[in-house]
């Protein structure tokens, strides 16, 4: 997947061989070609979910172990590939890791913009094969051109650490997707995964992923700091359908992607490269962190969902650690790219900045004033950027983004802390193996850009830990920080030291796992059994419509949402977007669906009970005791870790109960 090193003429390249670049365009054909195929073919498999050992299913070998992976890998070879052929162009690269971080951040940019302008002119959802086709064009340029020119540098060596990266970054995608493909594939949303991926669906029709105010509750997500997470979600929608897999997938390219903007944060500076039984270390850790975040990262009561808020989460951390390593290079104009970036993805942005401002200042000598005035003039440009933004949506008559999640509640936060939920030392470091907590605070064996690094991660610990409003994800970024940090450590340390902490790293590893081991691995289902009752009478879901989904609020009446105090001891509670998307799921039933959904203008269902109405639609139920059965049913609680359980209060600020769901018997 790597360019081999060209004939060089007085430093610089005269010609970039392409065949190497021709068989990363070969990678991606799979995708092109089967893809949506295979995912669909999996995907219709769902009712496998229920099966005894759901995990390993023999006789589906050849299309869940070895398609799946195979399709996954290609498409994140297809949508990484015209940044990484783009990046050889205009880009100094001499590490695969860099190389890898500069791809992507070229191909983010390309890929998205290509599809709005692409969508724009056809004037329809440009998905599939058009969608794959747009992407190889956009590849297949440069090598039509050639890769000539002055500027560039060389092209990414493919050393033995380069081919070790390599390694460990395709066995990480290959074990989550063999490891969690019911999880990826199979169970059902919750109410944060159901909400990404109808966003992400949304732009299947529009270029900016923003509701209007018809949408209900559903126009809160997202806001200005928040809709470049939509974007890899969108890319995985339109090339493998309407799908779960679709919003989940962008997790195993964010994650490759993460894997080597980390390598690239450790290696900056130090003498050497890091060696394959590193590599695997650090692997296994990013691994312990997606079985925290698929299973225990979640505010639901039944299942966590890697597609939000894991992606965004990885997402930010990519473009945070380009914003370190072009920190440390000095480079201005990539440094302001890379924060753009993060500030746009995710609000703990700000964070991480005001974090990475105090520990330069007090660890970086002499100050970096130049760096500290850029970065301000960032952040001022940014926050006039985003009022003007709005604005200016406004005034053309766009969806305004809006502002859940944003600064204001951080701000909250720390406004009202809390002292006494000690645990929370544990949910944030347990998943990383414990020892990169105690690599936060050895400064002595640390060079001044580890602890600088060091000090940033202990501050965003800090800010984290005594807010009262808090998820387990919010300590996503302490986790990748002080990763960098132990690595960074022990490349510096001497070879005596490295062979006591290299074992210790692995155990403690091992401890993580057991620790963070799910109390339950069985997909939820329970969403899509309640779905699959709903029959949906009104228009407008199919293509996005937001009155649709405004009006499908009074599904909420049905049973209490997710915060309720009820929910899930005493009674079975869900979230009407999740049910929304499961009725329109195709599913063959030789009994009319429960619950109807229609318009106030037609004529009320016969055998059945009005239970709720709003402006313009009215719910119906058919078999009240259907009903009762499954608002008292009792779904597995936890489903992931014990230790990672944030009580009630801490995750809602809600005491009080609901009124939905059906009354009494």
């Amino acid at each position: 997947m790597v360019s081999e090193p060209s004939a060089t003429q007085n430093g610089r390249i005269r010609r970039v061989p392409p065949r190497s670049l021709m068989l990363l365009l070969a990678c991606a054909l799979p995708a092109l070609l089967v893809g949506r195929l295979v995912v669909q073919a999996i995907v219709e498999r769902n009712a496998l979910a229920a099966s005894p050992t759901p995990y390993f299913i023999p006789g589906e070998a050849l299309l869940f172990y070895i398609a799946a992976p195979l399709v996954t890998l290609s498409a994140c070879a297809l949508l990484l590939a015209p940044g990484l052929i783009v990046s050889l162009r205009f880009t100094r690269i001499d590490t695969l890791p860099r190389w890898i971080l500069a791809g992507f951040t070229l191909s983010f940019a390309a890929v998205s913009l290509a599809a709005m302008a692409g969508q724009a002119v056809i004037r329809q959802p440009l998905i599939g094969v058009g969608f794959a086709a747009l992407i190889l064009a956009l590849s297949a340029v440069p090598l039509l051109f050639g890769m000539r020119g002055r500027r560039s540098s060389i092209a990414p060596p493919l050393s033995r650490a380069d081919r070790a990266t390599l390694v460990t970054a395709l066995a990480l995608a290959v074990i989550v997707v063999i490891a969690l493909l019911p999880k990826l594939f199979w169970e059902n949303f919750n109410s944060e995964g159901a909400l990404m991926f109808e966003t992400a669906r949304l732009m299947l029709h529009q270029p900016l992923p923003f509701w209007s105010d018809a949408a209900g509750e559903v126009a809160n997500f997202p806001g200005m700091k928040s809709m470049l997470a939509l974007y890899p979600t969108s890319w995985f929608v339109r090339l493998f359908g309407d799908n779960e897999a679709a919003a989940r997938l962008p997790y195993v390219l964010l994650l490759i992607v993460l894997f080597c903007a980390m390598v690239n944060a450790i290696e900056e500076g130090l003498a050497r490269r890091m060696r394959a039984v590193e590599l695997a270390l650090l692997g296994a850790g990013l691994l312990l962190v997606t079985l925290v975040l698929a299973f225990s990262a979640t505010e639901d009561p039944y299942n966590a969902d890697l597609a939000l808020p894991a992606v965004q989460d990885l997402l930010l951390m990519i473009f945070w650690c380009g914003f370190m390593v072009h920190f440390q290079r000095r480079d201005g104009g990539w440094m302001f790219v890379y924060f753009a970036l993060a500030y746009l993805t995710a609000p703990g942005a700000l964070p991480l900045l005001g974090a990475w401002w105090l520990a330069a200042m007090a660890v970086v000598r002499p100050r970096p004033r130049n760096r500290f005035g850029l970065i301000a003039a960032a952040v001022v440009a940014l926050v006039i950027g985003e009022f003007v933004a709005v604005k200016l949506l406004a005034f053309v008559g766009m969806p305004n983004p809006r502002f859940l999640h944003g600064t204001g509640d951080l701000v909250k936060g720390v406004l009202d802390p809390q002292f006494s939920q000690i645990m929370r030392f544990a949910w944030a470091f347990v998943p990383v193996g414990l020892l990169p907590a105690a690599a936060l605070v050895a400064w002595r064996w640390q060079d001044g850009t580890t602890r600088m690094i060091a000090v940033c991660g202990l501050l965003v610990f800090v800010f984290y830990y005594f807010q009262h409003r808090f998820a387990l994800h919010d300590f996503v970024p302490v986790m990748v920080l002080s990763l960098v940090v132990l690595w960074r450590t022990l490349l510096g340390l001497p070879e005596s030291a490295r062979r006591f902490l290299l074992p210790a790293t692995g155990l403690l590893l091992l401890v993580g796992f057991a620790l963070s081991w799910p109390s339950d691995f069985r997909p939820a289902i329970g969403s899509r059994e309640v779905g699959a009752q709903i029959d949906d009478r009104t228009d407008g879901y199919t293509w996005s419509d937001a009155a649709a989904f405004g009006r499908a609020d009074v599904l909420q009446t049905l049973f209490p949402p997710p915060e309720d105090p009820r929910v899930p001891k005493q009674v079975y509670g869900g979230d009407a977007l999740v049910w929304l998307h499961y009725a329109h799921e195709r599913t063959a039933s030789p009994h009319p669906r429960n619950y109807v959904l229609q318009s106030k203008l037609d004529p009320p269902v016969p055998g059945a009970r009005k239970i709720a109405e709003n402006a313009s639609v009215a719910l119906f139920v058919r078999d009240e005791n259907a009903w009762h059965a499954q608002a008292v049913r009792l779904l597995p609680d936890p489903t992931g870790s014990r230790l990672y359980v944030i009580p009630r209060d801490t995750l809602f600020l809600r005491n009080g109960s609901s009124a939905a769901g059906p009354p009494k018997p």
